[in-house]
């Protein structure tokens, strides 16, 4: 499924996805839901599965934000968590010669709080995300997160080993930066609001 998804019948994904989600009798079933669904979406659809789970984090089924939460802790804990292709934070502006030799080892595929951190912070493929967009995608993946204390900590654990390791290229310094103040000011307790203040200053 590589088409983009018309308002209406995003709505209606996430409307059925956040009814699959608490119906579902095991973690490791809701974790297989989302692998299948990022699968099926394709890596040119990344947003959209962002959107996805902005929309559950957004309504008031509280029950479908903890399972997805557990769900993506679940997947955490395996290093499957659902990421999306960005080329490296240099290649958007290299010739068209060197992108077609280069290119496909500098793409690099990102987890959902790390992709919309390089989206927003450096040239990419993808037209640079303005800062209302980046905050309102931000606020309602936290709060998904926030549902489940364990998957939160062990993001956040993630998001400081990522900007610390991930190799040069794959991300700008300003994102590196972006992802160790997005784990720190979560750490200390700040809410999604405040955070996603911060970060767009």
């Amino acid at each position: 499924m590589n088409q983009p998804l018309a308002a209406p019948a995003l709505l209606e994904s996430a409307r059925r996805l956040a009814a699959a989600l608490p119906a579902l009798q095991g973690r490791g079933q809701a974790a297989a839901l989302l692998t299948r669904l990022a699968a099926d979406l394709g890596p040119g659809c990344y947003p959209l599965l962002l959107k996805l789970f902005c929309i559950v984090g957004e309504s008031r089924d509280l029950a479908a934000r903890r399972q997805l939460a557990l769900a993506l802790g679940d997947l955490l804990r395996a290093g499957a968590l659902p990421a999306g292709p960005l080329n490296g934070w240099g290649e958007a502006d290299a010739p068209a010669f060197a992108r077609s030799l280069f290119g496909a080892a500098s793409r690099r595929k990102l987890d959902p709080l790390a992709y919309l951190c390089a989206w927003f912070s450096q040239t990419t493929d993808r037209p640079l995300l303005d800062a209302d967009s980046f905050r309102r995608t931000l606020i309602p993946l936290l709060q998904v997160l926030d549902a489940d204390p364990q998957t939160a900590s062990l993001y956040r654990a993630k998001l400081l080993n990522d900007a610390a390791t991930l190799p040069e290229g794959s991300i700008s310094q300003s994102t590196r930066e972006r992802l160790r103040q997005l784990a720190q000011a979560w750490g200390s307790g700040q809410q999604p609001q405040q955070i996603a203040a911060l970060l767009c200053v």
